[in-house]
């Protein structure tokens, strides 16, 4: 009963999906499907009737005539069930091409809305794996039941037409089929489990082997010669997962051996039964031909039965797993409240902050107070692991610090609407984004999509960032693909792939403009031009710039000097280095490294 209830919820969300998507098409398969199942009673009854009419034609009314009507209603009936066949191959054509990439969309949307916390959590991430790996087979589960359906109810006639010469008959072939079920169901439940137990270390061998497919990680393990350690993973893991699978299969398949067995002494029975009947002259050969076929489909029908309910459980549960993903995990709750402040930048207000990330066993911001006065240009500074990034994902809700608040314009940042919040804030991360299979200027665009395509605008977000003069050189400037593996597509440098990230974030414009490591892969002379114009340009805008390179932080109005999560300094860069502490140790480390 907990595997039928299972069964039940899970097809009744199923179908909820598909009525959301393409309604007119789900009806159209669940009716034309019952409707073509139930050929085989028709078919089995015409021909009975026909074999009678034309006994009685050919030795008593010599009359063919006689047998015309009948093969009319035959030949109709096959002109129906083709025509509805066809009919419901083409609406599950059609549904089948829009499923898969509708039924994905949902998953991403609703992903998207769960945020990057949630995201990150690896039981979630299994279930999504397990997700991906049968959504496209979602709609089977509407035919299973479908089938399920109409099988029931022609397995039922055919059974009631058995019963009627022989009740043994009948009994026998629902002991075995009871038997069927219940082994089907055995070893079903074997795979599923053997599917579900080993997902994170079949993410694990997948994972590896993708390494191996993608020129940005290829390239490194090449030249380390180290391609056998990431095939050798995905190797023994696929090797054992292929030998517990045929185990479990050829201990399915000794089973199933016998229950053929059975069914094949049944039916011979059963022919023997009939036979007898026909030469003691108690049954017309019409009559024997019908029930041979009632017998016959009867019989497989059962099995038939059997193998789908089997199946049709089997595949709920891989789907009441898959489907879980949107009942187990709720959306991340969005504030209420707009920020109004225009287009200018707000007054940022940090109190007692402290965050350690999911799973993580010690804080990354300990008890942090900041404010920031619209307009002012900050500088964060600290080593590798000091919380720089952390409290960026901070400032712009991507976490949420376990103690403490973040207020902007006395508003509290998780009272704030992610859309009015996102508006005031422009980031540019040290692993920013690129986008290989969109143009120059789609790539722009990225930063600000709500903006109606300008190419001045563009031109002029390039320039900022030093980008303009290679873009130009490109053969199709701005509406060249960014990736060699589309037709006509080329491959930027990573310092000019840095140089259109930045462009994109001139091009946002926001009020406030966050970059981190903003140019690692910049030379210095374009580095230099590069801020000269964020400073120039970005006047009356808050600006915080996480970076390495003093020569970029020097002229900040303020630095911040970050150590285990705290602020352990602040000043310009003047007032630091009279400090002389961590901020001028650094500062003279790497001054040296230019002498």
């Amino acid at each position: 009963m907990k595997r039928f209830k299972q069964f039940v919820h899970t097809t009744s969300d199923v179908f909820k999906i598909y009525w959301e998507i393409a309604p007119f098409l789900t009806i159209g398969i669940l009716v034309t499907q019952i409707i073509s199942n139930l050929q085989g009673i028709v078919t089995a009854y015409l021909t009975g009737i026909f074999i009678d009419q034309a006994l009685i034609a050919i030795t008593v009314s010599k009359n063919i005539g006689q047998i015309t009507p009948i093969v009319l209603l035959i030949g109709a009936s096959f002109l129906v069930f083709d025509v509805i066949g066809i009919i419901n191959n083409y609406f599950s054509s059609l549904l089948s091409s829009v499923d898969t990439y509708k039924i994905k969309l949902k998953q991403i949307d609703f992903m998207v809305k769960l945020g990057i916390p949630q995201m990150e959590n690896p039981d979630l991430t299994n279930r999504s794996t397990r997700f991906n790996e049968v959504y496209s087979n979602m709609n089977q589960q509407l035919i299973l039941l479908v089938d399920l359906i109409s099988i029931f109810i022609s397995t039922f006639v055919f059974g009631m037409a058995v019963f009627t010469f022989s009740p043994i008959i009948v009994f026998a072939v629902v002991v075995l089929f009871i038997a069927k079920f219940l082994n089907n169901g055995r070893f079903i439940k074997m795979l599923w489990k053997l599917n579900l137990e080993h997902t994170e270390e079949r993410r694990n061998a997948w994972t590896s082997i993708a390494n191996l497919a993608e020129p940005s990680t290829l390239k490194e393990i090449l030249l380390a010669n180290s391609t056998n350690l990431l095939r050798k993973k995905f190797v023994e893991f696929i090797d054992w997962y292929i030998a517990s699978y045929r185990k479990i299969r050829t201990r399915w398949a000794i089973f199933e051996n016998l229950q053929v067995l059975g069914d094949s002494v049944i039916f011979t029975g059963g022919i023997f039964l009939l036979i007898q009947k026909a030469i003691l002259g108690s049954m017309s050969i019409g009559g024997v031909t019908f029930y041979l076929r009632s017998l016959g489909s009867f019989s497989d029908q059962l099995s038939g039965l059997s193998y789908r309910i089997s199946r049709a459980i089997d595949s709920s549960l891989r789907l009441q797993d898959a489907l879980e993903l949107f009942e187990l995990y709720e959306p991340e709750v969005d504030g209420k409240k707009n920020l109004v402040t225009e287009n200018n930048p707000p007054e940022i207000n940090v109190s007692d902050i402290t965050f350690k990330y999911p799973n993580g066993k010690h804080a990354v911001i300990k008890n942090l107070n900041l404010k920031l006065i619209p307009g002012e240009k900050v500088a964060i500074v600290g080593e590798n692991g000091a919380g720089k990034t952390t409290l960026v994902k901070l400032l712009t809700r991507i976490y949420k610090p376990q103690t403490g608040t973040i207020n902007l314009n006395e508003l509290d940042l998780n009272d704030i609407k992610k859309e009015s919040l996102y508006k005031k804030f422009g980031v540019l991360f040290q692993d920013f984004n690129n986008y290989g299979n969109l143009t120059v200027s789609e790539n722009i665009q990225m930063g600000e999509v709500s903006k109606e395509f300008d190419q001045k605008s563009i031109e002029e977000a390039l320039d900022k960032a030093d980008a303009l003069s290679f873009v130009n050189k490109y053969p199709n400037k701005l509406d060249q693909i960014l990736s060699e593996r589309y037709k006509g597509g080329i491959r930027p440098s990573e310092g000019q792939w840095q140089k259109i990230a930045i462009a994109r974030f001139f091009y946002r414009n926001a009020p406030v403009l966050i970059l981190d490591e903003p140019t690692a892969s910049i030379d210095a002379i374009s580095e230099a031009e590069i801020f000269n114009n964020i400073y120039k340009f970005m006047s009356g805008k808050t600006v915080i710039i996480i970076s390495h390179r003093f020569s970029t932080v020097r002229n900040a109005d303020r630095i911040l000097v970050l150590d285990k999560g705290r602020i352990i300094e602040e000043g310009s860069h003047e007032e630091l280095l009279k400090i002389k502490g961590k901020y001028a140790r650094m500062y003279r480390l790497q001054a040296k490294g230019y002498v």
